[in-house]
């Protein structure tokens, strides 16, 4: 970056002098060590505002038809312009939904870069070799300072096309797609649009695919602790669980029952012979069990090596806090 030049108090009177009164190329050649950024940014500093006497011209002063043709007034040059894509761009809002200013008042007032921009010899020669040429090649052979979204954004705006535009009408085209497609592609085709693999003629109806069967099929990854939650014995002995405990979580008395959960008090890894044991398993809802919510118990003591120990501790601490704030 180069050094910041402050501005001088000759400068300052020249930019409130002239500010409202010459335009942009007046006021960059009053201050030709000045930028046109660096000149708005300080006006709007000061709180200079140009008069928008656009608003004041009638709107039937605007538009006027030549030919059949609509031109418009353009905000900044005051030239009568075709009111088309090609010279004001699509902005919501505008009354009439293009933007008052041409793209030929281009500057970095309207953020738009010398190198977006594009010449009349570069649209013919869009216009001409757009439709038989790929983006790519249109970058390499005709436009190397372009970019693809800029090319699609210029077709959008010409509502130019590929594949059908290369040829004079739609039988040419149809016709050149089947010459390029041999007799057996074509047979294929024919017989899947006539039905031949639906319903029951389809070689795979019917057919279960479950397990290595299956084209998704990993290896089994699920680990012996995800079998065995998922096992009909866990599912009756979380069951049993919850009604011994009347559905209701044992340390802060929750009675939602779509977010309890059963918890063993010996760990599930060192204690394989406890695992389905009732009196093993306590009920806790998901704030004072998942170890993804702050203050849990899982969250505090960790997922590994669990004992009752801790469980009857953080159980004894929660009812002391609670107390605590009831008082």
């Amino acid at each position: 970056m180069g050094k910041r030049s402050f501005w001088t108090d000759y400068e300052l009177d020249l930019l409130k002098a002239n500010y409202l009164k010459k335009t942009k190329e007046g006021l960059c050649g009053l201050l030709p060590n000045r930028t046109w950024k660096s000149i708005r940014d300080m006006a709007n500093k000061l709180g200079l505002k140009r008069s928008n006497d656009y608003k004041d011209i009638p709107i039937n002063e605007r538009y006027k038809k030549v030919d059949n043709l609509t031109y418009k007034k353009c905000k900044s040059c005051r030239r009568y312009l075709p009111f088309n894509l090609l010279y004001f761009p699509k902005d919501k809002t505008c009354n009439d939904g293009y933007r008052n200013i041409c793209k030929e008042c281009k500057g970095e007032n309207f953020a738009i870069s010398d190198n977006c921009s594009w010449t009349d010899e570069q649209n013919e020669t869009f216009i001409r070799e757009y439709p038989y040429h790929t983006n790519n090649e249109l970058i390499q052979k005709f436009f190397p300072d372009k970019m693809l979204i800029q090319l699609q954004r210029k077709a959008d705006t010409l509502n130019r096309e590929k594949g059908l535009s290369l040829y004079k009408t739609e039988e040419a085209y149809k016709k050149t797609c089947k010459d390029r497609m041999n007799g057996e592609v074509r047979e294929k085709l024919s017989r899947a649009k006539k039905g031949m693999y639906k319903g029951n003629k389809n070689p795979m109806y019917g057919v279960k695919r479950f397990g290595e069967l299956n084209p998704n099929w990993k290896g089994g990854r699920r680990t012996e602790k995800e079998i065995f939650m998922a096992s009909d014995e866990c599912k009756k002995w979380r069951k049993e669980v919850f009604e011994r405990d009347n559905y209701i979580c044992q340390c802060c008395g929750s009675r939602k029952s779509n977010v309890l959960e059963a918890h063993h008090r010996e760990n599930y890894a060192n204690n394989p012979e406890l695992r389905l044991d009732v009196s093993n398993g306590i009920t806790l809802c998901k704030k004072c069990h998942n170890p993804n919510q702050k203050g849990s118990f899982h969250n505090i003591y960790g997922t590994i090596n669990n004992n009752g120990k801790q469980l009857r501790e953080y159980i004894g601490k929660y009812k002391v806090k609670n107390s605590y704030m009831k008082m």
